[in-house]
Parts: C-alpha cells; structure tokens; sequence
C-alpha cells in the first residue's frame, strides 16, 4: 500500500485507473522502477481492458526485448 500511494501519488489518476483497473493489475504494476513505463503501462491497460495474464505477458516481452 505504502508503495501504491508513493507511485500513484496523483488522486486524479487513481481515480481514473481505478475505475478499469483492480487491485491484481496494480499489483503487477508496482514492481516497474520506470515511473513513465508504469504510467504506460496502466494506460494502456485501462484502454484496453486487457486481463491480469495479459499485462504480465507484455510487461515480460517488454523487458525481454530490453535484456538483448
């Protein structure tokens, strides 16, 4: 919770992203150290309804693709 607040600082925002998102999809969220890269993510989440399993498979692709 702690962290939460510390990255969705924002009220807006968590007003916003709360509406699509639950509480799993923070979850996977939190980790991401790039604040713009979470924000993106959670965007990008909310805009397409994706699932939990779904926006960890994009996060793992995306840092995939980073590593090589």
């Amino acid at each position: 919770m702690l962290r939460f607040a510390e990255q969705f600082s924002d009220k807006q925002m968590v007003v916003t992203f709360s509406q699509k998102l639950s509480w799993s999809h923070f979850i996977e969220l939190l980790p991401i150290k790039n604040h713009d890269a979470m924000i993106f993510y959670a965007n990008q989440e909310s805009n397409q309804l994706m699932s939990v399993r779904e926006l960890r498979k994009q996060i793992e692709r995306k840092l995939l693709s980073v590593q090589q």
